[in-house]
């Protein structure tokens, strides 16, 4: 089995460290199969030979190998089994994690020769080393290639290949750096037969894996100078400081009791792991024997960062301090289009911590992110058919008018007599519903099929609405009556009368709008469901009628007069209103219909309307908001007409994160999702 190699030490000079991955289990399988492979070849090639002094002839004999070996008294058996070591095995280890060059070969890194490497007081006798070869074997082999200069006596150096072939060396232990972290190593010892008793454990180390022994160096090697893995730290981060020498390349570690100058910037334990606390700038110590080195460490502060998590705008800043500092959390500066912000968490889904803005977080280890929590938003609902009966009905179903309420019938093909009709309609607590001249349309059917109304009133003569469409309504409702005048303005009369007789009570306070537009009686529809305020059409030509001005005369006070003087002039409001029926008037009027709409919905808000409820509607035509009225006021909400170029988003802005419920009638060609868009966004509302 292989270890993992353990410290070992020996006890001169200064200690220090180096790192080394070992195999000594392919070197002890390996080693000597090689040395015997050359003993062998040396056995067998009478070219190699020993030389012994003669005394008596004062000449140095050659003995062949076999020869030698005879006069040694070794048997080849013996020469051919050579014994592993322990002890010079671990000497070897030492020696490979020693010698980083061949400038050290002979002298160990505190100035010693290389043979007072010892392990338990055992020494080597003889020491061989090498640089670069793949493996052991290849060593084994670079030593033995000396065999040409020793058969020739050229003078070279031989001592590496007489080590591995000298019969009196009798142990040997062999190792290898790999040249992970520094240059391929390799040594070998050797120890003669006569030293038995000292190298006879012949127990394979088994060393395999990264290790780190301890090396004694020379105290002018430590004079070069040292260097620090640490700069820089995140507060309340920890790292393992690592002093290296300069000396050989950083080969060496340098370690003894780790210290500050500032416990409170950066503190160590006795393994050498800092931990950054306060930010600032303090020295970093480590010191053995009469060694010390020091380093600056600036502890960087940390961040704690603010995330919009999906936000489409804004910005927080972000913030520093220190481990385990107290910090108030900053208020919400983001924003998102449909969405309104809740919380801060340190998770994006939520499922971390929860921080409300002004409440306080303490610093951990490691920068933080605080990520925006949202609340999805209502929707702005795009109520919208393939035809004005499917766009009614969107909104009839979304009004939930309980079943055996009225229902109002108006005219779908135009305009006046629906719009007539809005405050009736909110009189009766009744919703509006449209049908064709000579037909009455699915869509409407089946809708008073599913309402099965206890009264049907029709709004419209005979030429708005044909007498076959109203026997067909008697098959929804046993009571159907209609009411009417000659003309679009008699017929709001008619509308007024009939509120009347079937127990309104009316408001003191009219409507006056033009009959010969749609768009400002339109968007005063949701006004007058909601306050039941009569809609009085007139002229813009003749003014109003001595029937509804007697009419005015009699019920109402004040006068709400919608439009500008094109549509009312001046003559009708001075002339048959204020003098001739002794009423107060006020105009509400914009340059725009889209501005007199905004102009309505503001004089609205003084009656409680609000956006809650709205509903947008084109001003460009006029069916798909023919029935919309009723499910505004309803809901107290204003009928907008939606301005493609901003205005109406901009009035509604002062609401934003206020409205749970609006809506835009029409498909997209009626209200584009640009506008429509708008209008959401300045709701706080998610887009339709």
């Amino acid at each position: 089995m292989a270890r993992r190699p353990v410290l070992q030490s020996l006890p001169e000079c200064q200690t220090v460290y180096a790192k080394q991955f070992i195999n000594q289990v392919d070197v002890y399988n390996s080693a000597l199969n090689e040395v015997v492979k050359w003993r062998r070849d040396a056995l067998n090639d009478k070219q190699v030979t020993f030389g012994v002094y003669n005394w008596q002839t004062k000449q140095t004999d050659y003995y062949s190998v076999s020869d030698y070996l005879k006069k040694l008294g070794i048997s080849e058996n013996e020469y051919l089994t050579p014994k592993w070591s322990n002890a010079l095995e671990r000497i070897a280890i030492q020696r490979a994690i020693e010698a980083y060059s061949a400038e050290d070969a002979h002298t160990r890194p505190n100035g010693e020769s290389c043979f007072r490497a010892s392990y338990n007081k055992i020494q080597s006798e003889a020491e061989i080393l090498a640089w670069g070869p793949a493996n052991i074997s290849g060593a084994i082999d670079l030593w033995a290639e000396e065999k040409k200069d020793y058969v020739q006596n050229t003078g070279a150096e031989v001592g590496h290949y007489l080590t591995l072939i000298n019969p009196n060396y009798e142990y040997y232990g062999f190792a290898a750096g790999d040249g992970q972290y520094y240059r391929t190593t390799f040594s070998g010892e050797a120890g003669t037969r006569s030293s038995a008793a000292e190298y006879s454990d012949s127990t394979p180390t088994n060393m395999r894996g990264l290790g780190q022994f301890e090396v004694n160096v020379d105290d002018d090697d430590l004079r070069e100078g040292a260097t620090w893995n640490l700069s820089s730290m995140k507060s309340g981060s920890t790292q393992t400081a690592k002093v290296t020498l300069k000396h050989r390349s950083g080969r060496y570690e340098f370690r003894g009791t780790w210290g500050s100058s500032n416990a409170n910037v950066i503190s160590a334990n006795q393994s050498g792991v800092y931990t950054a606390g306060k930010v600032g700038t303090a020295k970093a110590t480590v010191s053995s024997g009469s060694f010390a080195f020091s380093t600056d460490v600036t502890v960087m502060p940390l961040t704690l960062k603010y995330d919009g998590n999906g936000a489409t705008s804004g910005y927080v800043a972000s913030q520093t301090g220190s481990h385990n500092d107290e910090i108030t959390v900053a208020k919400n500066g983001f924003s998102r289009s449909g969405y309104t912000f809740s919380s801060w968490n340190t998770k994006a889904d939520g499922t971390g911590t929860s921080y409300a803005p002004g409440s306080k977080i303490t610093l951990p280890a490691g920068d933080t992110i605080l990520y925006a929590q949202w609340v999805e938003n209502p929707k702005l609902t795009r109520l919208a058919g393939q035809t004005r009966y499917d766009t009614m009905a969107t909104i009839v179903q979304h009004e939930q008018t309980k079943q055996g309420q009225t229902v109002i019938i108006a005219s779908g093909e135009n305009y006046p007599d629906a719009l007539s009709a809005s405050g009736l309609a909110g009189g009766l607590a009744a919703t509006i519903m449209l049908v064709g001249s000579n037909s009455l349309p699915s869509q409407t059917a089946n809708r008073l099929a599913s309402l099965k109304p206890n009264r049907i009133i029709i709004i419209g003569g005979p030429s708005a609405i044909s007498k076959n469409v109203e026997n067909a309504l008697h098959q929804y409702s046993s009571t159907v009556t209609r009411y009417y005048g000659e003309d679009r303005y008699e017929t709001s009369l008619a509308v007024f009368k009939a509120g009347q007789k079937l127990g309104v009570k009316w408001n003191s306070t009219a409507l006056m709008a033009t009959g010969d537009n749609y768009a400002d009686a339109l968007s005063a529809s949701s006004l007058a469901y909601a306050q039941k305020m009569p809609i009085f059409l007139c002229s813009s030509a003749s003014g109003f009628s001595s029937s509804q001005l007697d009419a005015i005369n009699k019920t109402i006070k004040q006068g709400l007069v919608i439009g500008g003087t094109s549509a009312i002039p001046n003559w009708i409001v001075n002339s048959q209103l204020q003098q001739q029926q002794g009423i107060s008037t006020k105009r509400i009027a914009g340059a725009t219909r889209y501005e007199t709409s905004i102009e309505i919905a503001k004089s609205a808000e003084r009656y409680g309307l609000t956006a809650e409820g709205s509903v947008f509607a084109t001003g460009a035509n006029f069916p798909d908001a023919l029935a919309a009225g009723p499910l505004a006021g309803k809901k107290n909400g204003f009928l907008l007409l939606a301005d493609p170029f901003g205005t109406t988003a901009q009035f509604v802005q002062k609401y934003k994160n206020q409205v749970k419920t609006a809506y835009v009638v029409g498909g997209e060609q009626a209200v584009s999702s640009t506008t429509a868009n708008q209008i959401a966004d300045s709701l706080g509302l998610r887009h339709p």
